[in-house]
C-alpha cells in the first residue's frame, strides 16, 4: 500500500480538494434517506465524505493515511460535521455493524496490487455490507498509451509568491500485470530555498473490466453491473478508462 506524506497530502489536497460534481450525484442518488449508514473506505482527505455528511447522511470512514486523515478531520471540524473517521487499512477494518452502502471512490481501489490482499479486502467488505446493501467501486482501465510514459519530468504547483511546490516524477507500466509505478520527489520551496522534501513510491493496478468481475464474484457479490463509464485524461499524454461497478449480495 503506498504512504501517503505530508507534502503528497499537500499537493493532492490543492489539486483534488472537491469531488466531481456528477460522480457526488451519482453515489448520493443511491441513499434514500439519513438513517442509512454509509462507509467509505479509503476516505483520504474526505473530498466525497464531507459534502455527503452535509447533505445529512450518516458517514463513516477510514483511511491508511494519518496525514490526510488530520486534513479530513480539520475540515469536519471546521465545518461542525458529525462523520466519524478513523485510521485502518482496506484488509483490517472493523466496525460493530453493518453498512447500507459502502463506496470507494477515484481508482483507489487499485493502491491494493498484491491480488490476495484485493480479494480479502472485497471479501471484507462483503461481510460488512447489509443484506440489502450495495457496494459502489470505480478501477482504472489499462493504459491506454504506454509509449507515452516520461521517464522524468517535473512539475510546480505555486500556493503563493513566496511558496511552491515541485513533484519530479518518474513512471513505468508493466503491460502483462497492468500495474504502474511512479517514483515520486515531493519539495517544498519558500522564497526559492529547499525547506523539505519527501519520497514516495507509487504503484496502482489497473484491471480489465472481466479480470475485475471475476474478482468481485469470488469476493460473493453475485449481482454485478458497470454503472458509468467515462474516458480519463490522467496528464495530457496519459489516458484510461474509469469504470464505476454496483455490487450487490
Amino acid at each position: 500500500m503506498n504512504e501517503y506524506g505530508s507534502l503528497c497530502t499537500e499537493w493532492y489536497e490543492a489539486l483534488y480538494k472537491y469531488p466531481p460534481q456528477e460522480e457526488l450525484e451519482l453515489y448520493s442518488g443511491y441513499l434514500l434517506d439519513d438513517t442509512q449508514r454509509v462507509l467509505e473506505p479509503m476516505c483520504g482527505a474526505g473530498r466525497f465524505l464531507i459534502p455527503m455528511s452535509a447533505q445529512g447522511h450518516a458517514m463513516y470512514g477510514f483511511d491508511h493515511s494519518a496525514p490526510m486523515l488530520e486534513i479530513c478531520k480539520a475540515k469536519l471540524a471546521q465545518r461542525g460535521l458529525r462523520a466519524q473517521v478513523m485510521q485502518a487499512s482496506l484488509s483490517s477494518f472493523s466496525y460493530p455493524m453493518p453498512f447500507d452502502m459502502i463506496f470507494i471512490t477515484s481508482g483507489s481501489f487499485g493502491l491494493i496490487v498484491d491480488p490476495h490482499e484485493a480479494l480479502v479486502s472485497l471479501k471484507r467488505i462483503h461481510a460488512y455490507l447489509s443484506d440489502s446493501g450495495v457496494f459502489l467501486v470505480e478501477i482504472e482501465t489499462p493504459l491506454e498509451n504506454q509509449d507515452a510514459l516520461k521517464v522524468m519530468h517535473t512539475m510546480e504547483l505555486t500556493h503563493n509568491v513566496q511558496e511552491s511546490l515541485f513533484l519530479r516524477k518518474s513512471e513505468s507500466y508493466d503491460v502483462q500485470s497492468n500495474i504502474y509505478t511512479a517514483d515520486l520527489l515531493f519539495q517544498k520551496r519558500i522564497q526559492g530555498h529547499l525547506e523539505r522534501s519527501e519520497a514516495m513510491k507509487f504503484v496502482i493496478k489497473h484491471y480489465v473490466s472481466d479480470e475485475f468481475e471475476h474478482l468481485l464474484k469470488q469476493a460473493g457479490f453475485c449481482a454485478v453491473k458497470i454503472v458509468r463509464r467515462e474516458h480519463m485524461e490522467l496528464e495530457s499524454t496519459l489516458s484510461t478508462k474509469s469504470l464505476i461497478y454496483e455490487c450487490r449480495k
